[in-house]
Protein backbone atom coordinates (compact mmCIF):
# COMPACT_ATOMS: atom_id res chain seq x y z
CA UNK A 1 0.00 0.00 0.00
CA UNK A 2 1.05 3.53 -0.97
CA UNK A 3 2.07 6.41 1.23
CA UNK A 4 -0.59 7.73 -0.84
CA UNK A 5 -3.40 5.72 0.25
CA UNK A 6 -4.11 7.57 3.48
CA UNK A 7 -6.46 9.81 3.63
CA UNK A 8 -7.89 12.21 6.87
CA UNK A 9 -10.68 11.11 9.08
CA UNK A 10 -12.60 13.01 11.66
CA UNK A 11 -14.39 11.46 14.88
CA UNK A 12 -15.61 11.40 18.66
CA UNK A 13 -13.97 9.21 19.88
CA UNK A 14 -10.60 7.42 19.25
CA UNK A 15 -12.45 3.88 17.84
CA UNK A 16 -15.63 5.20 15.55
CA UNK A 17 -14.19 8.25 12.61
CA UNK A 18 -17.75 9.50 11.51
CA UNK A 19 -16.39 12.00 8.91
CA UNK A 20 -14.05 11.25 5.66
CA UNK A 21 -11.71 10.41 3.50
CA UNK A 22 -10.31 13.70 3.57
CA UNK A 23 -7.95 14.96 0.92
CA UNK A 24 -5.71 16.86 3.53
CA UNK A 25 -5.61 17.09 7.72
CA UNK A 26 -7.11 20.81 6.75
CA UNK A 27 -9.99 19.54 5.22
CA UNK A 28 -10.95 17.52 7.78
CA UNK A 29 -10.78 19.90 10.43
CA UNK A 30 -12.64 22.19 8.02
CA UNK A 31 -15.07 19.10 7.69
CA UNK A 32 -15.44 18.82 11.42
CA UNK A 33 -16.22 22.34 11.89
CA UNK A 34 -18.71 22.91 9.28
CA UNK A 35 -20.83 19.26 10.44
CA UNK A 36 -21.86 21.29 13.85
CA UNK A 37 -21.45 17.74 15.32
CA UNK A 38 -18.25 17.99 17.59
CA UNK A 39 -19.57 21.20 18.96
CA UNK A 40 -19.52 21.30 22.56
CA UNK A 41 -18.54 23.35 25.94
CA UNK A 42 -15.28 22.06 27.88
CA UNK A 43 -14.45 23.64 31.53
CA UNK A 44 -17.06 26.38 30.56
CA UNK A 45 -15.42 27.49 27.24
CA UNK A 46 -16.43 26.94 23.71
CA UNK A 47 -15.28 24.10 21.43
CA UNK A 48 -15.09 22.15 18.19
CA UNK A 49 -13.60 19.09 19.65
CA UNK A 50 -13.00 15.69 17.74
CA UNK A 51 -10.47 13.05 17.23
CA UNK A 52 -8.29 13.49 13.65
CA UNK A 53 -6.24 10.49 12.08
CA UNK A 54 -4.71 10.05 8.59
CA UNK A 55 -5.66 5.87 7.67
CA UNK A 56 -6.33 3.55 5.05
CA UNK A 57 -9.15 1.61 4.44
CA UNK A 58 -8.41 -0.54 1.43
CA UNK A 59 -11.44 -1.48 -1.48
CA UNK A 60 -12.45 -4.73 -0.46
CA UNK A 61 -12.43 -7.45 -3.43
CA UNK A 62 -15.85 -9.15 -2.95
CA UNK A 63 -13.96 -11.76 -5.01
CA UNK A 64 -11.97 -12.50 -2.44
CA UNK A 65 -14.80 -14.16 0.08
CA UNK A 66 -16.22 -16.62 -2.63
CA UNK A 67 -15.37 -20.21 -2.17
CA UNK A 68 -16.47 -22.80 -4.92
CA UNK A 69 -15.95 -25.43 -2.73
CA UNK A 70 -18.25 -24.19 0.30
CA UNK A 71 -21.02 -22.76 -2.19
CA UNK A 72 -21.26 -26.49 -4.03
CA UNK A 73 -21.79 -28.26 -0.44
CA UNK A 74 -24.24 -25.76 1.06
CA UNK A 75 -25.66 -26.23 -2.68
CA UNK A 76 -25.59 -29.76 -2.27
CA UNK A 77 -26.89 -30.28 1.09
CA UNK A 78 -29.14 -27.53 0.76
CA UNK A 79 -30.88 -27.06 -2.32
CA UNK A 80 -30.40 -29.87 -3.77
CA UNK A 81 -31.23 -32.34 -0.69
CA UNK A 82 -34.96 -33.45 -1.90
CA UNK A 83 -33.14 -35.23 -5.19
CA UNK A 84 -30.57 -37.08 -3.34
CA UNK A 85 -30.52 -40.34 -2.18
CA UNK A 86 -27.65 -42.47 -1.37
CA UNK A 87 -24.69 -39.80 -3.12
CA UNK A 88 -24.25 -36.63 -3.62
CA UNK A 89 -26.06 -34.98 -6.68
CA UNK A 90 -23.36 -32.75 -7.55
CA UNK A 91 -19.91 -34.95 -8.81
CA UNK A 92 -17.59 -32.06 -9.36
CA UNK A 93 -13.96 -33.69 -9.02
CA UNK A 94 -11.39 -30.76 -7.54
CA UNK A 95 -10.53 -29.85 -11.22
CA UNK A 96 -14.24 -28.87 -12.13
CA UNK A 97 -14.47 -26.81 -8.25
CA UNK A 98 -11.16 -25.19 -9.35
CA UNK A 99 -12.77 -23.90 -12.62
CA UNK A 100 -16.18 -23.08 -10.99
CA UNK A 101 -13.70 -20.90 -8.56
CA UNK A 102 -11.67 -19.31 -11.34
CA UNK A 103 -14.91 -18.27 -13.26
CA UNK A 104 -17.19 -17.00 -10.59
CA UNK A 105 -13.94 -14.74 -9.04
CA UNK A 106 -13.50 -13.55 -12.46
CA UNK A 107 -17.09 -12.53 -12.88
CA UNK A 108 -17.74 -11.19 -9.52
CA UNK A 109 -14.59 -8.77 -10.40
CA UNK A 110 -15.89 -8.09 -13.81
CA UNK A 111 -19.55 -6.82 -12.23
CA UNK A 112 -17.12 -5.28 -9.52
CA UNK A 113 -14.97 -3.18 -12.25
CA UNK A 114 -17.62 -2.18 -14.20
CA UNK A 115 -18.40 0.89 -12.20
CA UNK A 116 -16.57 2.69 -9.47
CA UNK A 117 -17.65 0.52 -6.33
CA UNK A 118 -15.53 1.04 -3.59
CA UNK A 119 -16.68 -0.96 -0.99
CA UNK A 120 -14.09 -0.79 2.04
CA UNK A 121 -14.11 -1.88 5.32
CA UNK A 122 -15.18 -0.04 8.52
CA UNK A 123 -11.69 -0.63 10.06
CA UNK A 124 -8.63 1.35 9.27
CA UNK A 125 -5.74 -0.86 7.66
CA UNK A 126 -3.32 1.27 8.90
CA UNK A 127 -3.36 4.67 11.35
CA UNK A 128 -1.11 7.63 11.99
CA UNK A 129 -0.84 11.28 13.16
CA UNK A 130 -3.69 10.48 15.93
CA UNK A 131 -4.71 13.53 17.80
CA UNK A 132 -7.49 15.31 19.93
CA UNK A 133 -8.26 18.60 18.81
CA UNK A 134 -9.93 20.91 20.97
CA UNK A 135 -10.46 24.44 18.96
CA UNK A 136 -11.58 27.54 20.25
CA UNK A 137 -14.91 29.03 19.07
CA UNK A 138 -17.79 31.40 20.23
CA UNK A 139 -20.72 30.52 21.08
CA UNK A 140 -22.17 30.04 17.57
CA UNK A 141 -19.39 28.20 16.70
CA UNK A 142 -17.48 30.16 14.57
CA UNK A 143 -13.85 29.81 14.94
CA UNK A 144 -11.40 32.05 17.51
CA UNK A 145 -8.66 33.97 15.90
Amino acid sequence: MAETDFKWYVGHSDEIYSLGPCASRQAAIEEAVADGGFFDQVDGKYVHAFYLCEATKPIIRLADYFGAYDWVQGLDEDQLAEYAYEDSVLHLSADDVAELQTAVQAAINAWQDAKPRNIKPFRFARVRNEQRLELACDAAGVLAG
